[in-house]
């Protein structure tokens, strides 16, 4: 059975607020003792509150894929923009669509492999490892 969770008091509220990753300071900031602050911090209610708090201020300042890829399509198609950045918005844009990537299909490698004599893929295989040491 889930236990309902406890409405935060004002000065639960005004400590999570205040924290900043100083627990000292965040009772001061909050006029709290730091003995009460550091029994607060235990609280995972207290600590999910903090990261709530902390996912809202933070989350409109991280772009979405559609946003990124909407700003580097204005970019590419912005004739007054310079072609060196028009040309890196359009890399950029091809590659989060993933329009540079080889696609291999796994049964067609294997029968590829199946079809190199053993002696041709000891000696592909070593020289490999003779570039990677390299």
């Amino acid at each position: 059975m889930a236990t309902k969770e406890r409405p935060l008091t004002p000065k639960m509220l005004a400590f999570v607020e205040a924290y900043d990753g100083n627990v000292q300071g965040a009772a001061e900031k909050a006029g709290i003792s730091y003995d009460y602050a550091r029994r607060l911090f235990t609280k995972s209610h207290i600590v999910r509150a903090i990261k709530e708090r902390d996912a809202e201020k933070i989350q409109p300042l991280i772009a979405t894929r559609e946003e990124r890829q909407q700003f580097w399509s204005e970019t590419m198609n912005n004739p007054k923009e310079n072609m060196k950045n028009r040309l890196k918005a359009s890399e950029l844009l091809g590659k989060s669509n993933a329009d540079f990537t080889d696609k291999i299909l796994v049964g067609d490698l294997e029968q590829e492999l199946k079809d190199i004599p053993d002696d041709d893929l000891d000696k592909r295989i070593e020289d490999m490892q003779g570039e990677v040491l390299h």
